[in-house]
């Protein structure tokens, strides 16, 4: 039998919490779903990459070439996160929910910055009854965005040109079969999505009542990329094009460097967009110093 948490007096004492079994019926999918509109900050993503925090939520059953994507947040910075909920009875909660997970960032690759804008404004009139476009919900909550309208604009943009997002599968318990299937990322070389599972425990207080439920997240598990896809493309003078995909291992004695965060690389597109004079000494500079034994520099937008 598993441990449960322990809710503690000052006194010292406590009483268990108890968990929601995966075959209860305490809840579905669409309260899942409504609980990650409502409370973003559920989904654990600063554990994942700094730049997907903080979440807003942009759009729910959001329709694409190959189907609803469960929720749509952004960040501030426009980087956007998928999330994808099954429960551990559904039985999508296998393999197949880690291809269509996939399936739906790559047609929301597919996506101008003014298609999702549409989606966005169509959302908050639904859900919210506001009568904004994407950037003015983005600044009711946090403000102006760093770098004005046009660099966030082409940041939303360039990341859904690249599929630069973050998948999340999200769960009351995740398979085992999911983390093995994580490779999938690598049938999608065009992509630079990551995946990440995320289990969310719930547990009541009280056995006798069914509400309130503590929930409780954890990141299972996320992609890592070991490999990397080199696309060649011919072109004929007749105009006619050919497509070449192959997958390079990553060498041996690379594998042990650390990758470039998501949010590393934005400190360094808003550098350039800022101070252009100004980038190439600051990133020699920070180079140098990551280059002495003891010192660690992780560049942030804040910093």
């Amino acid at each position: 039998m598993k441990a449960s948490p322990f809710l503690i007096g000052e006194d010292g004492s406590g009483e268990a919490l108890h968990a929601i079994g995966q075959r209860e019926r305490a809840y579905d999918e669409a309260w899942l779903q409504g609980l990650l509109r409502q409370h973003p900050d559920v989904l654990p993503v600063a554990e994942i990459e700094p730049i997907f925090h903080p979440l807003l939520s942009i759009g729910c059953e959001v329709g694409t070439a190959t189907g609803s994507i469960d929720n749509l947040f952004i960040s501030p910075r426009g980087y956007l996160v998928l999330v994808e909920t099954k429960l551990w009875r559904n039985p999508q909660a296998r393999r197949e929910v880690v291809a269509q997970a996939i399936d739906y960032a790559s047609s929301l690759s597919q996506w101008s910055y003014s298609q999702l804008d549409q989606a966005v404004r169509g959302y908050l009139q639904a859900y919210e009854g506001a009568d904004l476009d994407l950037l003015g919900w983005v600044e009711k909550h946090h403000g102006p965005v760093e770098g004005g309208r046009y660099f966030f604009e082409e940041t939303v943009a360039k990341n859904l040109r690249l599929g630069r997002f973050l998948t999340v599968i999200v769960g009351d318990r995740i398979r085992r079969s999911l983390v093995d299937m994580l490779n999938h990322v690598n049938r999608y070389p065009h992509l630079a999505t990551d995946v990440a599972l995320v289990e969310l425990h719930c547990y009541r207080w009280k056995r006798e009542d069914d509400w309130p439920l503590i929930v409780v997240p954890s990141v299972v598990a996320r992609t890592e990329i070991v490999e990397r896809s080199v696309i060649q493309v011919t072109v004929e003078q007749d105009g006619d094009h050919r497509v070449d995909v192959r997958q390079e291992r990553t060498e041996e004695k690379d594998r042990g460097r650390k990758r470039v965060s998501l949010t590393e690389e934005a400190y360094w597109e808003l550098l350039r967009e800022q101070a252009p004079d100004d980038y190439e000494d600051v990133r020699r500079l920070i180079e140098t110093f990551r280059a002495l034994d003891g010192v660690t520099i992780d560049p942030v937008t804040s910093g």
